[in-house]
């Protein structure tokens, strides 16, 4: 950089954004504008991603972990469990943010920038719904811009959370309204905030890729290792996987809490790209 000359991080660019946003939302709130012309900064912000996700050599623009890597973090902190309840959060956390394509901050609490009032994530989030004659649960999360949506939780997810009420005491599912803490701290006395359920990330991490230099897989063990504080990495994968395996993109879409379809597509290539990197290993020489 010249002498003279003034860069500004992205760092800052993203909070002026925020802040702006917040202004004319307040603006929009008192009735002094119709609109907010920040949406053309998130469209500009979208471009942005995309060239940050992007490889240099057209590769996966969403990084996430392997099946296989996946797997074994999974298998890892259930026996950690087992061995050590402390590991308990662990395999909870890691297992929601997978599942339900969750940002740490989601789990954690969140201060309303328009009223100051701050939420704090409890059991209550989980709720039952009545869709076509069925019963189903899902999750309200508070996501980016203080924006509620409604996650439908996975069968196979009910079993974790059993397992982790089951843990802390409480009936098996939440009940409505309920109060309680959705990640109390290890000793009790409320919800963690968004540093210590990075951190439980990151242990959990650690303790898959000790397993794996113990059962020899040296390089496995330090690319885990890399991306262990890389929480994105969960709320990536379980999207992909679930695009791969054919769950609409609309649906991932809105699940992640995207403003459009387009910009999923557009992260989740890898959806895409995945059978036509099978067809081509398959292909005749």
């Amino acid at each position: 950089m010249s002498k003279g000359t003034y860069a500004m991080r992205q760092a800052t660019l993203d909070a002026a954004t925020r802040a702006l946003g917040v202004f004319f939302r307040s603006l929009i709130a008192r009735g002094y504008v119709n609109r907010t012309p920040m949406d053309n900064a998130r469209r500009s912000e979208q471009k942005v991603s995309r060239a940050h996700f992007e490889d240099d050599d057209g590769g996966e623009l969403a990084p996430r972990l392997t099946d296989e890597q996946w797997n074994f973090l999974k298998e890892t902190l259930l026996l950690a469990a087992e061995d050590d309840d402390k590991y308990e959060r662990h395999l909870f956390v890691v297992i929601s943010m997978k599942s339900l394509y969750l940002r740490v901050s989601e789990l954690a609490p969140q201060t309303n920038e328009l009223t100051n009032e701050t939420y704090h994530p409890s059991m209550g989030a989980f709720r039952q719904r009545v869709v076509g004659g069925v019963r189903y649960w899902h999750m309200k999360v508070l996501g980016k811009g203080n924006k509620e949506r409604y996650i439908p939780l996975p069968s196979q997810y009910l079993w974790y959370l059993k397992r982790f009420r089951r843990w802390r005491a409480l009936p098996p599912l939440p009940e409505r309204g309920e109060q309680t803490p959705l990640i109390p701290r290890r000793h009790g006395g409320g919800q963690i905030g968004k540093r210590a359920i990075e951190n439980l990330v990151k242990e959990a991490f650690l303790v898959a890729a000790d397993r794996m230099d113990r059962s020899g897989q040296t390089e496995e063990a330090q690319e885990m290792r890399q991306v262990a504080d890389r929480t994105h990495y969960l709320r990536h994968t379980g999207a992909s996987m679930d695009i791969e395996l054919g769950r609409p993109i609309r649906h991932v879409s809105e699940d992640l809490g995207h403003s459009s379809v387009a910009f999923t597509e557009m992260i989740y290539v890898n959806a895409s790209s995945t059978a036509r990197y099978k067809t081509g290993l398959g292909r005749a020489i």
